[in-house]
């Protein structure tokens, strides 16, 4: 189990962004359709994250929304075996923008399952 420092989430944000470049465009394409992500414009940015245990979530941003970046992504990692392992990428949910209710009496959001990330038919499996 990977400690919950910022040496460890440099090392996790690190080995993202080597999946995020390494990993081919064909593969990439099909995980993010699995996802329900859109493929960014630019290529990805990898934002702040936290590691907690075996799993690391961090924000990502589309470079070609630079400098405001509008719309985040959250990708989520796990750590087996020696490395980090991409599970998801997942878009904010553009219905509650990220807070799983939806406003004017906070019901559960319909579009995310009240996740704030993805859409209901979005999963996660690990791309290397």
């Amino acid at each position: 189990m990977i400690a919950p420092t910022e040496s460890a989430v440099a090392e996790a944000s690190q080995s993202l962004e080597a999946i995020l470049k390494e990993t081919p465009d064909d593969e990439f394409c099909r995980a993010l359709d699995r996802w329900g992500t859109v493929p960014p414009r630019g290529v990805f940015v990898v934002g702040p994250g936290v590691v907690y245990g075996d799993e690391a979530i961090f924000r990502l941003y589309d470079s070609s929304e630079a400098p405001g970046y509008r719309w985040p992504h959250l990708a989520r990692l796990t750590y087996g075996d020696g490395c980090w392992r991409l599970e998801s990428i997942l878009g904010q949910c553009t219905s509650c923008f990220g807070t799983g209710l939806v406003e004017p009496d906070d019901t559960p959001c319909g579009t995310c399952l009240a996740r704030g990330w993805g859409l209901i038919g979005s999963s996660d499996f690990a791309l290397p």
